[in-house]
């Protein structure tokens, strides 16, 4: 559901990072963490959806301000910090 479907959750967010110009890449770790959250919540695949949107919503709307950084990538440590990439 994250990454393998032609409407994954991963590559919807990766295509509005594109539609900015940027890449948006997960780390392995990353993806991995946030399945074993939406399982330990028991919410299937609204709750993946909810832990990345939590997540990626400051940084989507700060898209236009990245200036030169045409890179992002999603690493297991910002997800546990709950911070921005």
């Amino acid at each position: 559901i994250l990454t393998e479907p032609k409407n994954a959750i991963i590559r919807q967010y990766q295509s509005i990072f594109a539609m900015s110009g940027k890449t948006l890449t997960f780390e392995k770790e990353a993806l991995e963490w946030i399945a074993q959250k939406a399982i330990e919540k028991k919410t299937g695949a609204r709750g993946l959806r909810a832990i990345i949107e939590r997540f990626m919503t400051n940084l989507i709307y700060t898209l236009p301000e990245a200036g030169e950084k045409t890179e992002f990538v999603v690493r297991l440590e910002d997800l546990k910090k709950g911070t921005d990439i």
